[in-house]
């Protein structure tokens, strides 16, 4: 259920119903308050450095150590969006 490796990002969802985590093992977790363990899991495939849930609540947006930007629509349970760093310029 939990991280394998350091977390590097919590926050709260408004009402705090919820819980996000991310973490080097390169996954972003959502934790239900109200119930026991891990609720979803996204993989990102590379450590996460960064986690702000978006004020719609219902995104949220993750870079990892490879300069990947994730937008993750939580109403459709998935990936909707990707930035991907151009490379050595």
């Amino acid at each position: 259920d939990g991280q394998t490796s350091n977390v590097t990002a919590v926050g709260f969802e408004a009402d705090g119903k919820w819980m996000y985590t991310a973490s080097e093992d390169g996954t972003l977790k959502l934790w239900d308050l109200r119930a026991a363990g891990c609720q979803r899991e996204y993989e990102s495939g590379s450590p996460i450095n960064s986690v702000a849930l978006h004020p719609n609540q219902v995104e949220i947006v993750s870079g990892d150590r490879d300069g990947n930007i994730r937008v993750w629509d939580l109403a459709q349970n998935a990936c909707s969006a990707e930035l991907v760093p151009d490379g050595d310029k």
